[in-house]
């Protein structure tokens, strides 16, 4: 035991010992003063709990503001509940190149213990820009947390979830007093509101494991939010988004797993497309069935006034957008969709996400949201769909992967393309396309120069074509992977236009593959009033997307274009039964036609092989019942011979073999190869030339085939035996593995193929 010496008063010891009384009183007050500051920075004044709790959803925030307040988590079982900043003990900053916190957490037991959490920007200081704009653009930090000096160092790994699409939850492994590695999970989430609140949580795994406390956001300084964004978003570092991730239309699932790059900058400029609603859809379906033959095709601003939504509230979404940074930079004449664009943040603001870079297998970069966006309730009175936030591919081409050209030949020339369906009849009667427009609807850009070179090389027309971008515009090639295809696609549409119609005027709507291609593309092409005959060679899987979604654009996009006077032909798709197939994907049997070939106002076009001097027999062309579509009335059940309500595909086929088909330009990454075209995005385009024929021949014979309506005109032939046999070649055998050919009408060549002469002269007359 110490003994403890007893010194009298006056000695130099009793002196020495006063003074350190007086040092540690002042000591401790400053430490008072100092606590009080803390508390008062930390504490804030109680709030009204929310009333909103999972399943139910919180009311939105007002339009182009962030959200108001967080929505209620909770969570049930053992364990430790950590909740930041409400039980922030201290905070404070280390050093320009990290912070720490320093956070209170409760175990079930009723133990509290301290943690402190680290975040560290590896190997480099923090730009200043970055530290004022409250840390939220930081990249990948190092995450340590430490609790009574063990370590617990969380690896950001696989995202496995979000809080209101704001931060994330990531599994990793932990180094506990427990043992080493133990399975663990971090989640983090924040909002920014009018009085920056936020919120973030730390669960681990069991049997150590942290809950999500039911909890209500509450106001915090500006500063500490600061903190809390910086902490949330180092933990976003580096992770594999799942393919799955998506917004607007599904992407393609050839796009497979995608990797975190970082968050998209602030100032990126987003281009949007704003899909609107048509109350007048029902009274424009209406017109179309009503539409006589001799009444001339709508303009679009006549469309826009008699279905589209009221100018006054076109008006006023337009200043709604512009209110919250989003500049509308198109107002199609027909109302149907509105262009703008906005800089990344603003746009994350109104819809509620964050915005992020990715890169696929392949290297290739795309933007994607963190969670699918809601329309503000402010907007959806006028707004059904919104894209250019995910610019992952979401259509695949309707074309097997091209086949290199021969030694020995083993394609067709255009002579004699136009030979095997008699459009060389037409031409030596001077029938060339003159006088019609062809307006293809691509996901690249053609280029001219190698395309003027292969029409000299096959001594066809050299007229050129005009290339309309419609923003944003497509990628350049980086590689030859399926997703580029379209540069070779493009080739195959062009060059069959050209080989059946020389002099028909050309035009390529070129825009970017993404969710709303289609509605911004055609979009453009209805208010130019440029083209009357269309070309699509892409779709995608009906059972892959959104249903009301589709009969929506079926009833709106697509009617319209019938209204304005133009056919769309559209190609099937290549796998048969099964469209949800990709090229480069894993086996997928679900059986599904492809949209928007299933649409109740354009052609559907399925695919033949041709054997010289013989009959057709069918390919690998796509072709079944849409589960969207209603029948259409001009599919007459007494032409197609099927009981059901559903739209039946394809109507008409075309050459779709590589080895009975043209030799193509194809635009490698670096330059210009040959390759030989295939599949039924070659048979649509056919369709489009022979039809540039027909018209001109029926122009000329004073025949009655408005634009718009050829589907009905044939379906309408096809009732007539004689006239049928004498206009079409019907395909009679092969199969598709789910149907077979048959006389008539089947679901795999349609009515069939077409005798473009006899065709022109049938339609001239009747």
């Amino acid at each position: 035991m110490t003994a403890i010496r007893y010194t009298p008063p006056g000695d130099r010891d009793t002196r020495r010992g006063r003074w350190v009384v007086l040092l540690a009183f002042w000591v401790a007050m400053a430490l008072l003063c100092v606590g009080a500051v803390v508390v008062a920075l930390v504490r804030e004044p109680d709030q009204p709990r929310s009333q909103c709790a999972p399943p139910q959803e919180c009311p939105g925030p007002p339009l182009g503001q962030p959200p108001s307040q967080f929505r209620r988590w909770a969570s049930h079982g053992r364990g430790v509940s950590l909740v930041y900043p409400r039980r922030v003990f201290a905070t404070e900053s280390t050093s320009d190149t990290s912070l720490r916190l320093r956070v209170r957490a409760s175990r079930p037991s009723g133990v509290e213990a301290n943690l402190w959490l680290t975040v560290q920007r590896a190997g480099r200081t923090l730009p200043n820009e970055l530290l004022e704009e409250r840390k939220d653009d930081l990249g990948a930090f190092v995450l340590g947390i430490t609790e009574d000096d063990d370590p617990l160092t969380i690896v950001p790994a696989p995202r496995l979830g979000d809080i209101d699409g704001v931060g994330g939850s990531y599994r990793g492994t932990a180094d506990t007093p427990q043992g080493p590695s133990a399975p663990a999970i971090l989640t983090l989430g924040a909002a920014r509101c009018a009085g920056d609140c936020g919120t973030a949580y730390v669960p681990f795994a069991d049997p150590h494991q942290l809950h999500v406390a039911p909890m209500t956001a509450r106001p915090i300084p500006r500063r500490r939010a600061a903190l809390l964004g910086a902490v949330m978003v180092t933990l976003i570092g580096a992770y594999t988004v799942p393919a799955h991730a998506e917004v607007e239309r599904a992407p393609s699932k050839a796009a497979g797993e995608l990797t975190r790059i970082g968050r998209t900058v602030a100032r990126a400029r987003i281009d949007l497309t704003f899909l609107l609603r048509v109350p007048g859809s029902a009274a424009l379906e209406r017109y179309l069935a009503e539409r006589t033959a001799s009444a001339p095709p709508l303009t679009p601003a006549e469309i826009g006034e008699r279905f589209g939504l009221p100018s006054a509230r076109l008006d006023r979404l337009t200043a709604q957008l512009e209110r919250a940074g989003i500049r509308v930079t198109e107002r199609f004449d027909q109302r149907s969709a509105l262009l703008a664009t906005g800089r990344a943040r603003a746009v994350e603001r109104l819809f509620g996400v964050r915005l992020i870079e990715v890169r696929d297998k392949d290297g290739d970069r795309f933007r994607i949201p963190d969670h699918p966006l809601r329309i503000p309730p402010e907007l959806r009175d006028a707004v059904v769909r919104v894209g250019g936030l995910d610019t992952r591919p979401a259509y695949q081409p309707s074309a097997v992967t091209p086949l290199p050209r021969t030694k020995s030949g083993g394609w067709m020339e255009p002579s004699q393309l136009r030979d095997a369906y008699q459009a060389n009849t037409l031409a030596q009667d001077g029938y060339d396309g003159s006088g019609e427009t062809v307006a293809v609807v691509s996901l690249a850009t053609a280029h001219g120069e190698e395309f003027a070179a292969w029409a000299k090389r096959f001594e066809t027309s050299v007229e050129p074509f005009e290339n309309i971008t419609v923003k944003p515009r497509p990628p350049k090639p980086t590689s030859s992977k399926w997703k580029y295809q379209w540069t070779g696609e493009i080739g195959i549409d062009l060059g069959m236009v050209r080989a059946l119609a020389p002099a028909a005027t050309i035009l390529n709507y070129e825009t970017r593959n993404d969710g709303t291609s289609i509605e911004r593309a055609l979009g453009q092409l209805i208010q130019d009033r440029r083209a009357s005959i269309v070309t699509i060679s892409w779709g995608s899987c009906e059972l892959d997307d959104n249903a009301d979604y589709m009969a929506r654009v079926d009833e709106t996009t697509y009617a319209m274009a019938e209204a304005a006077g133009i056919d769309i032909f559209v190609a099937s798709g290549d796998h048969g039964p099964y469209d949800c197939q990709t090229w480069d994907g894993p086996p997928d049997r679900r059986i599904s036609v492809d949209f928007p070939s299933s649409s109740a106002h354009v052609i559907a076009v399925g695919g033949t092989t041709l054997s010289w001097q013989e009959s057709a027999s069918v390919t690998g062309a796509g072709g079944g019942v849409s589960t969207v579509i209603a029948r259409p009335p001009w599919q007459l059940n007494s032409v197609v011979n099927d009981p059901g309500t559903k739209r039946l595909v394809p109507d008409v086929a075309g050459p779709a073999s590589a080895f009975t088909n043209l030799l193509i330009p194809w635009w490698n990454v670096d330059h210009l190869d040959y390759r030989l075209a295939s599949g039924t995005s070659a048979a649509a385009p056919f369709w489009a030339g022979a039809t540039a024929l027909v018209y001109q021949y029926v122009r000329d014979h004073g025949g009655t085939v408005p634009h718009g309506k050829l589907k009905d005109k044939l379906y309408e032939l096809a009732t007539d035996a004689t006239r049928y046999a004498s206009a079409f070649d019907d395909i009679t055998s092969g199969s598709n593995e789910s149907f077979a050919a048959r006389p008539g009408w089947d679901f795999i060549t349609g009515l069939g193929t077409p005798k473009i002469a006899n065709l022109a002269a049938a339609l001239a007359t009747g």
